[in-house]
């Protein structure tokens, strides 16, 4: 299954799956990221040049012209909404990365219905929650540290939205494929 197809089976399931009414409009914002997300991810293949070479080879499933970043640790910051997250998460995911999630303390019921959602679809590789049971670690030699703040994102300490980020206020889809994503020729 594409990574498309699994970010429209997410936002499909959040919608007919929540408990209450509060859930079930955090949910719904929730969707719409991972649809628009969807849209976006998995393009045809294309051809790149890879950095410092001048021979074209076709990466694939690359949106944006970007590279994925490799190992995303998405630590989420005390005072994140549910929302904020899911949308990084789904960006960072559509940009071909392996992601693991880091919340500050217990997640709430929109968060755990996306990570039972996401467990069901991706593999552990391509995406897990970092618990005290796994030991707090994500390993590879690429890694990207994001540090998601209710106002901010940072990656590896370089500030990158300086606008509130908040529900329903939608970051632009090429500009966060951008940030989870390193642009050719950079």
């Amino acid at each position: 299954m594409t990574t498309a197809a699994i970010l429209r089976r997410v936002s499909t399931s959040l919608v007919t799956n929540p408990d209450g009414a509060g859930v079930l409009a955090g949910a719904v914002l929730m969707a719409a990221h991972f649809e628009r997300f969807a849209e976006v991810a998995d393009p045809p293949p294309e051809f790149h040049r890879p950095r410092g070479n001048d021979v074209a080879y076709p990466l694939g499933n690359v949106p944006l012209g970007n590279v994925p970043l490799g190992n995303v640790l998405l630590v989420c910051a005390p005072g994140c909404d549910s929302v904020t997250v899911g949308e990084n998460l789904a960006a960072a995911l559509a940009a071909g990365n392996r992601v693991a999630v880091s919340l500050p303390g217990v997640p709430d019921q929109l968060m755990r219905l996306l990570f039972e959602l996401l467990y069901g679809c991706f593999a552990m590789e391509r995406f897990c929650v970092l618990t005290e049971a796994c030991g707090w670690t994500i390993s590879g030699a690429d890694l990207s540290i994001v540090v998601l703040t209710p106002s901010r994102a940072y990656l590896n300490e370089r500030p990158w939205i300086t606008q509130a980020q908040s529900p329903g206020l939608l970051t632009s889809s090429t500009d966060l494929l951008r940030f989870y994503g390193a642009a050719q020729g950079d």
